[in-house]
């Protein structure tokens, strides 16, 4: 079964630092290193999603959000297909935030890396081309 999932989600950068989580698909067990975001509610504007996760998964308030950038999707979790377009944003700090993970058994830990390729599988594989999208501030790409 195949669902489509709109999500957002924030890259959150502290100088050229960049938080990731890492998440454990309770299904399959695969474990892959994501920014903070999820699925849109139904009424919910992307910019409020991405906040409200940002919030509920790693206990941050961001300022200004810059973007997005729209990113098409295809990847499975939980046992599911997941084909979606996802919408990114981007927040900086000045120096790292406290971050306060949600009690999830799935979400393991996080990190502040700034080489993308030495954590292990990203989700989006496509993550470095996003951050430079939004660093560079050009305009997102046409979704499928």
């Amino acid at each position: 079964m195949t669902l489509s999932r709109p999500g957002a989600r924030v890259l959150c950068l502290a100088g050229d630092e960049l938080l990731l989580l890492l998440w454990r698909d309770p299904v399959g067990g695969r474990e892959v290193w994501e920014p903070p975001g999820g699925g849109i509610e139904r009424g919910e504007s992307p910019e409020a999603t991405a906040r409200r996760e940002l919030r509920e998964e790693a206990g941050l308030e961001a300022g200004g959000l810059h973007g997005p950038v729209a990113v098409a999707r295809d990847y499975s979790w939980r046992g599911r297909r997941i084909v979606c377009d996802d919408v990114f944003f981007l927040a900086r700090w000045d120096s790292r935030p406290r971050v306060k993970l949600e009690p999830n058994p799935q979400l393991l830990r996080s990190a502040w890396v700034t080489e993308l390729d030495a954590v292990g599988p990203l989700e989006p594989p496509s993550l470095p081309a996003v951050l430079s999208s939004l660093r560079s501030g050009r305009p997102s790409p046409p979704s499928r």
